[in-house]
């Protein structure tokens, strides 16, 4: 976590230059703040998991340090990185965008990431081969583009990624997945050293090629786990942890459905741009999606232990996820 937060900030002057020699810097702000601050975070992230492959290699550990480097979820995120750098100096648009992230999930799947049983309360599902990459393919895109879209003000998609990676290292370290915690730990550590620059008012933007990595990367974990852990846990852990993301997004694209909206069409109805309406200033609506997420991520490690209180927790969330959207949608014609 250290070192991956020291490196991130660190690497700093380096994003700062690159921001300026590709023009990827908004000018709206003075000074022009950095676009492609996911940089510096990858960079971080990518110095602390080398520092993880040299210190338990040597240990025999070659599973952990293996799955740090060269797995499937760290590919898929050097895509992401690329995508999210192209964004941002040169927008080719939100569907070429979403084709390219099915692109890289859909060979995340062909890698490996796999989503092959679903939990249910009457006991797991096989979901078989075609249904698994459906909906591996559905999560990974799912979640990256959730963070993605949480990206919208100052601290928040980072943030509340904090929290999330937070709880899938507890929920690892719990069940003995040592990679996975390894891999989580250094994103928090990442994130950490990110966040100063980041929280309002940000003096470095996570950008796509954080919001999406950080996204793609949580998603790819979250998968990994479900292969080594109870499925409750597993499935149901990180779709509480990531519940402010995930219930942003899925409400904004039914919103869209309801009032006839193309899906592609931004709009400022994000849950931060509420908070901001509400007249709430940058740091309070930060601090709030904080709160919120800290409270998610702690409601989370109830899963670790699987029980009568795990499906209650699961029915409440549901309960109070489908009331939110009940609000927030308002068809065309009614008040």
């Amino acid at each position: 976590v250290v070192a991956a937060a020291l490196a991130t900030t660190r690497v700093r002057p380096v994003r700062v230059r690159l921001a300026s020699r590709s023009r990827a810097v908004d000018d709206t702000r003075q000074p022009p703040v950095p676009r492609i601050g996911g940089v510096a975070l990858a960079l971080g992230l990518a110095t602390a998991l080398v520092l993880i492959g040299v210190v338990f290699r040597p240990r025999g550990r070659r599973g952990v340090a293996g799955s740090t480097h060269s797995g499937p979820v760290p590919r898929g995120r050097a895509g992401m990185v690329v995508l999210g750098w192209i964004e941002a100096i040169r927008p080719r648009g939100a569907k070429i965008k979403f084709a390219v992230q099915m692109g890289i999930a859909a060979a995340g799947y062909a890698l490996g990431v796999r989503v092959r049983l679903l939990s249910l309360p009457f006991g797991p599902a096989d979901l078989g081969p075609a249904a698994g990459a459906v909906i591996t393919i559905l999560w990974l895109v799912g979640v990256t583009n959730a963070f993605n879209l949480l990206d919208g003000a100052d601290g928040v998609a980072a943030g509340s990624a904090f929290f999330a990676a937070s709880a899938i290292f507890i929920m690892s370290v719990t069940l003995g997945h040592p990679a996975i915690g390894l891999v989580t730990a250094a994103l928090a550590g990442a994130l950490l050293g990110f966040l100063p620059f980041n929280f309002p008012p940000a003096r470095a933007f996570l950008g796509d090629s954080g919001s999406l990595v950080v996204g793609f990367l949580l998603a790819g974990v979250a998968v990994e786990g479900s292969t080594k852990g109870p499925t409750l846990v597993a499935i149901a852990l990180p779709l509480v942890a990531f519940a402010v993301p995930v219930s942003d997004t899925t409400i904004t694209l039914l919103r869209r459905l309801v009032r006839g909206r193309p899906l592609f069409e931004p709009d400022r109805e994000h849950l931060h741009h509420r908070m901001a309406s509400a007249g709430l200033s940058p740091r309070q609506v930060a601090g709030l999606v904080y709160l919120v997420s800290a409270a998610f991520a702690l409601a989370a490690m109830l899963f670790v232990n699987p029980g009568v209180r795990s499906y209650a927790l699961a029915l409440a969330v549901l309960g109070v996820g489908l009331a939110r959207t009940a609000r927030h949608l308002r068809p065309p014609g009614l008040n």
